[in-house]
Parts: C-alpha cells; sequence; structure tokens
C-alpha cells in the first residue's frame, strides 16, 4: 500500500498566511491610532490619477476653513494663484486688485505686495478679507475691506506692513498674531472692533483713523517694542488697552473713550507722552507695571485724570487733567513715583491722592480749586510734597493736604492758603515734616496733627487765619520750631496749641497779636525756649503740664504774659516779660515750678521790677560796686512761686542745637543723646536745642554716645571756647551694613536667577546673590530666566538685626510640555512601532522555522515502494 504525505505543508501553509493577516492587523490597528499623513483623494473604481490629473484643492489656512462655494484665492509660496479667475493683476511680486473682489485673499509668499487699487473685498461672514500667514515682508495696500467679522488677519510673518485702507468690519479690523516688525499707518479703521494685536514683537501705529469701535480701539496682549504715533481714536469705549507687555509707547494720539483712553496692565517700560485724551472715565490708567513715564499728556473732566494702581518706578511730568470728577491723579499700591508739575485743578474730590503707596515724590504742581483734598495720602509711606500750589479749596471741610497714617512724609515749600479747613491735617503720622509752607486765610487750625509720632513743624508762615494756626494733640516727639503765625489787626483765635503730647522742642517761633500765643495742656517734658509771644491777650496759656522748661522766651507787651494752672516740676528762667499788665497764676494747684536757674545764672527780666542792684552773692547781701545784673530783692508772685534772682537788664538768648543726620526712620523710633558739660539730653526727635547762660563766654564741652547699629558718629566730641551765639552742629550717623546672602538650590549649573530687594535687582549665574543692608525688615522676590522650574516659598521677607542672615531659595523643575513633550510622545511612539514590528517577524520566523521541524519529526520521508498498483478492495 502506497503511504499518503500527511497534507500537513499546506495547512503549515495556510497558518503561516492566517498569522500574518493577524499580526498585519495588529499593526493596522496600531496604525490607525497614530495621524498618518494625508492622501490626495481618488475617484472610487478608477485607477490612480497621474500628478496632472491631481485636482485642485482650495487652500484652507485650519484656523479659517472657509464656509462651502465660497471664493479663496491664496498667493502660494512660489508667488502662483490658486484662483486665476481673481480679478488680481500680476507684475512680478507685485498683486493688484483690478475690481471688486467677493472672498478671501491669503498670501504665503514672502516679500509680495498687495494692492487693492481702492477695491472692495467682501467675504462672507465669518470670513477675514485678507490673510496673511506665516510670510516675510509682505505689504497690504490700498484696500477697502468691508461686511467681514473680521477685515485682516496676520499670523507668524515677519516685516509686514498694513497702509492706505479702509477696514470696516463688524469684529476686528485687523488682527495680528505671533508676528514681528508690523507695521500699521494711514489706515481708516471703522465701526469695527479696532486693531488687535497679540504676541507681537515689534510694531509701529501710525497716524490712523480708529472711529467708532464698539469695544478698544486698540488691544494689544502680550507684545514688546509697540509704538502708537499719532492716531486719532474716537467715539469708541477704550482707547487702547495693553496686557503683558514691554517697551510700549504711545505718543502724540488723540483719544476720545466712552469708558478710558489708555490701559496698560503688567508692562515694563511704557511712556505715555503728549496725548489728548478726552473721557468721562480714567483717561490714562497704568497697573501693575514697572518704569513708565508719561509726560505732557492732557485731557479736561476726567473721572480720574492718572490712575497708578501697582505700578512702580515711574514718573508723571507736566501732566494736566482739570476738573476730574473724582481725582487728577489717584495712585493704589505704588511704589517709586514722582509726580513734577501739571494741573489738576477744579476736581470735584481730591487733585492727588495716594493710597497704600510708598517712596511717592510730589513737586510743583498746582492742585487748586479741589472739593475735598488737594493732596491726599493714605497708610502711605515715604511721602515727599515739594512746592505744591494747594490753594483755594471750594469747600468749607476742603483740606490742602490730608494725611492718614503716613510713614516719613514731608510738605515743604508749599503754598497751601485759602483752604476751606486746615492747610495739613494729619491724623496718626509716623515721622511727619512740615517744613517752610505758608498759608494764608485757611480755615481753623491751619496745621492740625493728632496722634503723631516724631512731628516736625519747622519755618512755615501762617498768616490772618480765622482760627487757630497750629493744634497738635497726642503726640510725641515733637519739634516745633522757626515758625510764625499773627494777624495783621487785634488778636484773635490761638497761634499754637498742643495737648495731651510728650517731648520734644517749641522752639524759635513768632506768634503775634493771638488770643493765646501758646496753649499747652496735660502735655509732658515740653522744652518752650526762644519764642517770641508777643501782642497776644495771653502769651502762655499752660495747665495740668509735667516737667516743662520754658526758658529764653519775649513776651512783649501781652494783657497777661502767663496763665499757669496746675503746672508740676517745671522750670521758667531766662524770659523777658517786658510791658505787659500783669500774669494769672493758680496758687493751688501751681507746685513745683523754679523761677530761676541759680545763682548766678539768674532768673527772668521782669520790665516792671528792674532795681535796685547794689548786692551781690546768692542772698544778695553783700555790698559790689557796679552789681552783679541781679535785682537784690527776689520777684515773689506769690509764696509758693519766686523768683530769686530777677535780671536787671534782658536776658540775650543763645542757643546751640544739635541737629541728627543718618538715623533710619523705624518704629518704635531711635532715641540718641548727648551728654553736654555732663549734662545728658536724650530726644528720639530731629534735633536738640540747649539755651546758652547770660554770664560771660564760656567754654562748652559735648560728647555723642555710641548708638548700637551705627558705625561711626561723626563728631564723637567737641567744644564750642565763645558759645555766646546761636550755633547749629549736625551729628552724622553712618549705619552699619550686614550682609544678606540668598543661597539657591535645584537650579542647573550657570542657570541665571535673581532676587529683586526694596526694588533693587541682582542677578547671578552661580549660587548666590548678597545683599548688604541695615538693620531692618526687607521684601524679596526670587525669579528665574530657565523656565520648567517652581520656586518654593516664592516672595519672603528677611530681618537685619545686628548681624549677617542668609536665605535659601528652593527651584523644583516641573514635569515638561509642549514641543519638547511632543517630540518625546513622537520618539516613544516611533520606538512601539519599531518594536512590534521586529516582534511581527520574529514570531512569523519563529513559527516556521516550529512547523517544518514537528513535520519532519511527525512525518519521516520513506523510500519509495516497488509494489505495483494494488487492486481494489474486496
Amino acid at each position: 500500500m502506497t503511504s499518503r504525505g500527511p497534507p500537513f505543508p499546506t495547512l503549515a501553509a495556510v497558518i503561516i498566511v492566517l498569522l500574518g493577516f493577524c499580526l498585519a492587523g495588529i499593526g493596522a490597528s496600531h496604525d490607525s491610532l497614530v495621524p498618518q499623513a494625508p492622501r490626495p483623494p481618488t475617484a472610487p473604481n478608477s485607477p490612480s490619477p497621474t500628478v496632472q490629473e491631481i485636482p485642485t484643492i482650495p487652500y484652507a489656512h485650519p484656523a479659517l476653513v472657509p464656509l462651502p462655494n465660497v471664493s479663496v484665492t491664496v498667493i502660494r509660496p512660489n508667488g502662483s494663484l490658486t484662483n486665476l479667475s481673481a480679478p488680481i493683476s500680476v507684475a512680478g511680486q507685485v498683486y493688484t486688485l483690478t475690481g471688486p473682489l467677493a472672498g478671501t485673499i491669503e498670501d504665503e509668499c514672502n516679500g509680495t505686495t498687495l494692492n487693492g487699487a481702492g477695491y472692495l473685498i467682501t467675504p462672507i461672514y465669518g470670513q477675514y478679507a485678507i490673510v496673511v500667514v506665516g510670510s516675510v515682508a509682505v505689504t497690504v495696500e490700498d484696500f477697502d475691506l468691508a461686511n467681514a467679522s473680521g477685515g485682516f488677519y496676520a499670523s507668524d510673518d515677519s516685516g509686514l506692513t498694513l497702509e492706505h485702507s479702509t477696514l470696516r468690519s463688524t469684529s476686528w479690523g485687523a488682527t495680528v498674531d505671533q508676528s514681528t516688525n508690523v507695521a500699521l499707518q494711514d489706515n481708516l479703521v471703522s465701526l469695527t472692533g479696532g486693531i488687535l494685536l497679540s504676541g507681537v514683537d515689534g510694531v509701529t501705529l501710525t497716524s490712523n483713523q480708529i472711529v467708532g469701535s464698539d469695544y478698544r480701539s486698540i488691544d494689544l496682549d502680550a507684545g514688546a517694542n509697540v509704538s502708537a504715533r499719532w492716531n486719532n481714536i474716537s467715539s469708541t469705549q477704550y482707547g487702547a488697552s495693553v496686557y503683558d507687555a514691554s517697551a510700549v509707547e504711545f505718543w502724540g494720539n488723540n483719544i476720545s473713550a466712552n469708558v478710558s483712553g489708555i490701559e496698560e496692565v503688567d508692562v515694563v517700560g511704557t511712556e505715555v507722552d503728549w496725548n489728548n485724551l478726552t473721557t468721562p472715565g480714567t483717561a490714562i490708567l497704568l497697573e501693575a507695571g514697572t518704569g513708565f513715564n508719561t509726560t505732557e499728556d492732557a485731557g479736561s473732566a476726567p473721572q480720574v485724570g492718572v490712575d497708578l494702581y501697582g505700578e512702580s518706578n515711574g514718573t508723571v511730568e507736566d501732566v494736566s487733567f482739570p476738573h476730574a470728577t473724582d481725582a487728577g491723579i489717584e495712585m493704589e499700591g505704588a511704589e517709586n513715583v514722582t509726580v513734577i508739575g501739571g494741573n489738576f485743578t477744579h476736581s470735584a474730590e481730591d487733585g492727588i491722592a495716594v493710597l497704600d503707596s510708598s517712596d511717592t515724590w510730589i513737586e510743583g504742581v498746582n492742585v487748586s480749586s479741589y472739593g475735598r483734598s488737594g493732596v491726599e495720602a493714605n497708610y502711605t509711606l515715604g511721602l515727599q510734597i515739594l512746592g505744591t500750589a494747594a490753594v483755594l479749596g471750594s469747600g468749607n471741610s476742603s483740606v490742602a493736604v490730608r494725611l492718614l497714617a503716613v510713614r516719613n512724609a514731608e510738605v515743604s515749600q508749599c503754598n497751601l492758603s485759602e483752604a476751606g479747613s486746615s492747610a495739613v491735617w494729619a491724623y496718626a503720622p509716623v515721622g511727619l515734616s512740615v517744613i517752610g509752607d505758608s498759608a494764608w486765610l485757611s480755615g481753623t487750625p491751619v496745621i492740625n496733627v493728632t496722634d503723631g509720632e516724631g512731628v516736625t513743624i519747622v519755618q512755615n508762615h501762617v498768616e490772618r487765619a480765622t482760627g487757630m494756626g497750629v493744634d497738635i494733640q497726642g503726640s510725641i516727639q515733637l519739634n516745633v520750631s522757626g515758625n510764625w503765625a499773627g494777624s495783621q489787626g487785634t488778636p484773635g483765635g490761638i497761634g499754637f496749641q498742643i495737648e495731651h503730647s510728650i517731648g520734644g522742642h517749641i522752639a524759635g517761633n513768632t506768634v503775634l497779636n493771638a488770643n493765646v500765643s501758646l496753649e499747652l495742656s496735660s502735655d509732658s517734658s515740653l522744652r518752650v525756649i526762644d519764642n517770641n509771644l508777643s501782642r497776644s491777650t495771653e502769651g502762655l496759656e499752660a495747665a495740668g503740664d509735667l516737667n516743662l522748661t520754658v526758658a529764653v522766651n519775649t513776651f512783649f507787651e501781652d494783657n497777661d504774659s502767663f496763665n499757669l494752672s496746675g503746672i508740676v516740676a517745671s522750670g521758667i528762667y531766662h524770659n523777658n516779660f517786658v510791658s505787659d499788665s500783669g500774669w494769672l497764676l493758680n496758687t493751688s494747684t501751681s507746685d513745683g515750678i523754679q523761677w530761676d536757674a541759680g545763682y548766678t545764672n539768674g532768673g527772668n527780666f521782669w520790665s516792671n521790677h528792674t532795681g535796685p542792684d547794689l548786692m551781690t552773692g546768692p542772698d544778695q547781701d553783700t555790698p559790689f560796686p557796679g552789681g552783679d545784673g541781679i535785682v537784690d530783692t527776689p520777684v515773689v508772685l506769690n509764696p509758693d512761686n519766686i523768683d530769686h534772682y530777677p535780671l536787671t537788664s534782658r536776658w540775650i538768648g543763645y542757643v546751640v542745637q544739635f541737629n541728627e543726620s543718618g538715623i533710619l526712620i523705624s518704629l518704635p523710633l531711635v532715641a540718641w543723646s548727648l551728654v553736654i558739660d555732663g549734662v545728658t539730653y536724650v530726644t528720639e526727635g530731629g534735633f536738640i536745642v540747649v539755651p546758652q547762660s547770660n554770664a560771660p563766654d564760656s567754654e562748652l564741652n559735648y560728647t555723642v554716645p555710641y548708638l548700637k547699629g551705627y558705625a561711626f558718629i561723626e563728631p564723637r566730641s567737641g567744644n564750642l571756647l565763645e558759645a555766646r551765639g546761636n550755633f547749629i552742629i549736625t551729628i552724622t550717623y553712618t549705619p552699619y551694613l550686614y550682609a544678606i546672602t540668598f543661597v539657591e538650590g535645584g537650579l542647573q549649573k550657570g542657570a541665571v536667577w535673581s532676587i529683586t530687594i526694596s526694588s533693587t535687582v541682582e542677578t547671578s549665574n552661580n549660587t548666590t546673590i548678597v545683599y548688604y543692608r541695615s538693620n531692618g525688615a526687607y521684601n524679596y522676590l526670587p525669579a528665574t530666566e530657565l523656565t520648567g522650574y517652581e520656586i518654593i516659598g516664592g516672595a519672603g521677607s528677611v530681618s537685619v538685626n545686628g548681624s549677617v542672615v542668609s536665605q535659601f531659595i528652593a527651584f523644583i523643575p516641573i514635569n515638561p510640555t509642549g514641543s519638547s513633550s511632543s517630540t518625546s510622545s513622537s520618539a516613544s511612539a516611533a520606538t512601539v512601532d519599531s518594536l512590534e514590528a521586529g516582534m511581527g517577524v520574529a514570531i512569523v520566523v519563529a513559527l516556521t522555522l516550529a512547523v517544518v521541524l514537528w513535520q519532519t519529526k511527525r512525518s519521516p520521508v520513506r523510500p519509495p515502494s516497488n509494489d505495483g498498483p494494488k487492486a481494489p478492495g474486496p
């Protein structure tokens, strides 16, 4: 019987084929998850077309897919047109309309000029009239773009110019996205959303007419190096809005808007100059940016002329916004702002309002005829108001300068006249100085300070006040010196009134023709020295005061030189009481007053008690030819108040004033001291005044003790051999500087990072940044120019207190995103594809070998049989 071989080879072939199909199916399934390159469409049941037979496909930008049956004419990168029937003539790289066009033009070619020849393009609603994408050095000119959702669109371009065109659209007239070196000039943008710029670098907007925009005429987002000059913007909601940009300039524009003129947020480095802004809202709003300058901008009757919210490091110079319904300038949370010149008159509320800001300088501005305040500052640190005209307040309660809880503020050389109420009103100030100001015909009190600390009121001129000149209540460490207050007519009002205050000097002031020249009530440790308190109903009125020193003052032609009640542990000596009608003294409560400085220094000069002077000695009982300048008999005011050594002639008052310079403003205030001829003087104020003896010339020796936190004190000691004169000596303190070391961790080697502290920026490409600062608290802000890192902790504060400080800054890498991630994913996908293909081949080979081996084992090959054919079976 002939052996028949098994049919396995055929079966093996079938299995291999099936496995191949399966593996092919696996590959196909995986391929369906990966984007495939597009294939040209072919007609069904027809052979593949040749190259010449591939149909022309209308171009469509992915973001601007045209609707069906809409003509889109594309200028290809090679300069050819997709729509040869469009009314466009071509001459080299110049494409000129020869008639109106219903559709869209898209330009992908570099170096082209599109000239509309004044013809109209009207695309279907939802499409742009002209689109320029990914091109270089393209010029679009002399077009009329109308009845479109957007007139002009450009993206990823460089060297683009749009000029001399009319854009009439129901949406943005022109949109430019992610492009560089773009110029839009001499265009008419009418009844549109205006011009939208996003992610642009290097843009000039010049001499455009933007009229009737229903939102923002110019909208710039995330751009840089932008210049808008000589544009005319009118009948719009917002004139120009800029966000998250740098190096922006608005120069010489004319903007008329319903809400705001120019609005900028998060802008670094901006110039807003010579613009004419007419708006009932805010003319210029700058928010959360840094490095700005506004010069010669003008407008009338805005709500706010210039609004600075969270801005830093900038100048407002010679800006004019009168008749504001709120404030000419308003700043909140601003830092290091200078306002120089300008006109902010007739503001309904405040000429300038400063809130919660620091390091503000206001100089030479006109804020007259204000409704509430010429200048108002609340919760502000470091305020300088210099040479400001705050006159003619229009309301009965109007205040020329209103200060609430300010620290380290100065109002100097200002004209603060005719305020309806106070010229300067301050509540809870720390380190306030009012220096060299003038105020006449103002309300009462002219200068009013309540609950102050470290208050300096020096060399001010207060004339013809209707009530009180200076009123200080509940304050500590006063320096009220060199001021003049008085009236032209009969006595009226109170010159200076100081109540419930502790420590300081009332020195060198002249107060004339008042009901009371100087009134003190419930004060402690005040030194009233070298004042002229004359021709008043009462020169000095004091009640309930402790530890007063009243010396070297002149009382001339007062009705009563003094009216004292409840004065304790005080000294009144070396004063001149001349041509007065008398005095008032409450004998039951005025105890412990020392009316002389002992022998030979003497007591006071009483013009009605000047002799005889025939004796000498402590008891004035020793004959002495020519006398000793002391009247032989005392002045007895009452049994408990006696001037034992009245002077025969007027006291010639001289003082030595020691001024402090260099001590840092802080809370609590720093006390400094002097030792003068063995007597220690301590103050937290700006100076110490020491009255000099009326005796012959003598030597005055002084030393300055060491002060913690200060490295140098100059001079440390000295003397005046002839102290018969008025001297001023300045003691200069130089603070120690301590290292603040910031150490970074986590950045790659050589990465650039920075620390901003007190508006100072330091950068480094190594692991440390060092600042040197004196004692105090300092805010800091870390940053890195390297993307892909997160800063742990972020902004913070460090305190220096007599030693070096170290602060660690941690940078943590974050997961990569964007293109790097896409590349990584693509690489991973390619790796997976390669592995799967290799595995498929390996499986096929392995199975084939296994089948062959198995077949060989089960069906061995036998030699052919010699038997003949067999007969059929039975």
